[in-house]
């Protein structure tokens, strides 16, 4: 184990302990299920922030956006750009309203069932659908993080990827098992802060330790799409940015702190947080990609001939960074800060899985409803319910991972893509629009859903999938207006929270 992997270790340890700690510290204050959901809404405006622009950084951010930059300078741009444009669109247009509208809709805690009583379905099948949908895209999450955070301590401590990745998952297991979201929340907060630190740290180290390390950057920009077919590559690389936007708007762990926040009076300064550190952390991803084009100029060759997938060279390709500073502490942050944002997004997957899975799949929820389980499944013994599936979202996202243990960017970009195609228009039309209905809903998940797994099933180019996740709007809007008008139960919650914006 040479020098960096030992500190590494020392890092990752006291990294495992001060989440720990803060679980512990806050773990009285998950005695309900809406405290271990949402924490009672009573997240501040930092914690809210940060937490919303750590839900978006992720452990891509660091390990395969400044890979993408090494070799793809449009395609890196435009993606961080996108994800910019969309986190600061979905702070404008639906996070004030998002919270207004599941509070008014019997404090709904989840997005299935916000959508449920959002347009009164008594059918159960609206709740449902979004369930099994946000389940299949939380596992597509969880086991890209659990295969990145394996492949990781691969690298730096010769275990095997299916090791590595059960650690992963034990550590992000422990801490949310004791505090729920209300340790999510404050832990994002510190990890926001190793994610930043640690990326800017390893940015200056290159940039310092390298000669001319910004030299030929504005001239290395070339075209991704060739000339013969350059009119139908940027037609189609557009329409994937618009889908990447998209993404932000279904993005239900972005949502969920909108609807977690105490207030919508925390809006504004929040999202001036969230967009400014998201800002930060993406510049210095790319930069440090840029500067590796100097500071390594045989790395290209070594991260194409080397083997495993594009996640795996990723993870590789900052490890080779961090090592070529020569400095084992500064080299060991740079690599916590991945570990950091790696956990920070199976965190908060997992903790939707686990509230969706409790409150929202059929078979939970009737258990929950009978007569004879009114005591058993109290408030506080569903927060029980939540860690259990918290257990068995786990070891399911660890078995797709072994079996799949070549997916991490499949996995990621679907999963994000789809999300945001298949939940996106819903839940901006259930905002805004007041003729919308519940078969419009249903249309568009199923589409979204349908879309995602034939794609998924026929490997479908990425760039393709986003475009066609572009279709699932005007199905929405098409089957609505093709069915009948919502009723005046319906209409009139609109109203109501239209009319009146929430007060402190």
């Amino acid at each position: 184990m040479s020098q960096l992997d030992q500190t590494l270790l020392i890092f990752f340890i006291v990294y495992v302990l001060a989440v720990i700690g803060i679980s512990l510290y806050r773990t009285n204050q998950a005695q309900e299920l809406a405290d271990h959901v949402l924490a009672g809404r009573r997240v501040g405006t930092i914690a809210t922030g940060l937490s919303a622009s750590s839900s978006l950084e992720r452990g891509w951010a660091l390990f395969i956006l400044p890979a993408i930059a090494f070799g793809s300078r449009s395609l890196v741009v435009g993606m961080a750009l996108a994800i910019l444009i969309g986190l600061w669109a979905t702070w404008m247009v639906v996070a004030p309203r998002l919270h207004r509208f599941t509070i008014e809709t019997q404090n709904s805690l989840t997005i299935p069932e916000y959508l449920e009583r959002r347009f009164a379905d008594r059918t159960g099948i609206l709740r449902a659908l979004g369930a099994a949908l946000t389940l299949l895209f939380v596992l597509f999450y969880v086991s890209a993080g659990v295969t990145a955070g394996g492949i990781l301590f691969n690298i730096a401590f010769d275990l095997s990827v299916a090791v590595g990745g059960l650690i992963t998952l034990l550590v992000v297991l422990a801490y949310i098992f004791i505090g729920g979201y209300v340790v999510v929340a404050r832990t994002d907060v510190f990890q926001s802060i190793v994610t930043l630190v640690g990326v800017a740290v390893l940015a200056v180290a290159v940039y310092v330790v390298t000669d001319n390390a910004a030299e030929g950057i504005a001239d290395s920009f070339v075209d991704d799409f060739g000339s013969g077919r350059e009119r139908v590559g940027v037609f189609l690389f557009s329409l994937f940015l618009i889908a990447t936007v998209q993404g932000a708007f279904g993005a239900q762990r972005l949502l969920q702190r909108f609807m977690a926040a105490k207030s919508e009076s925390i809006m504004a300064s929040s999202r001036r947080i969230s967009t400014v550190w998201i800002l930060l952390i993406f510049g210095c991803s790319v930069l440090l990609g840029l500067f590796a084009e100097n500071a390594m100029p045989d790395g290209g060759l070594r991260l194409a001939v080397s083997s495993g997938t594009a996640g795996e060279r990723g993870i590789l390709f900052f490890y080779w960074l961090a090592e070529l500073i020569a400095s084992p502490i500064l080299g060991a942050i740079a690599l916590t800060a991945v570990i950091a944002a790696i956990m920070s997004t199976v965190d908060s997957q997992m903790l939707i899985g686990a509230s969706v899975a409790t409150s929202d799949l059929p078979i939970v929820r009737r258990a929950a409803q009978r007569r004879r389980f009114v005591f058993v499944l109290g408030a506080y013994m569903r927060v029980w319910v939540g860690r259990l599936m918290l257990i068995v979202i786990g070891i399911a996202a660890w078995l797709l991972a072994q079996s799949q243990p070549n997916s991490i960017i499949t996995f990621l970009t679907y999963a994000w893509l789809g999300t945001g195609g298949t939940f996106g228009p819903v839940v901006l039309l259930s905002l805004y629009w007041r003729r919308f209905n519940a078969y419009g809903a249903m249309a568009a998940l199923v589409a979204g859903g349908l879309i995602t797994l034939v794609c998924a099933a026929m490997d479908v180019t990425f760039m393709v999938f986003g475009a066609i996740t572009l279709s699932v709007l005007p199905i929405a809007v098409i089957a609505t207006l093709a069915t009948k008008a919502p009723s005046a139960e319906v209409e009139a919650l609109f109203d109501r929270c239209v009319a009146k914006p929430e007060t402190e």
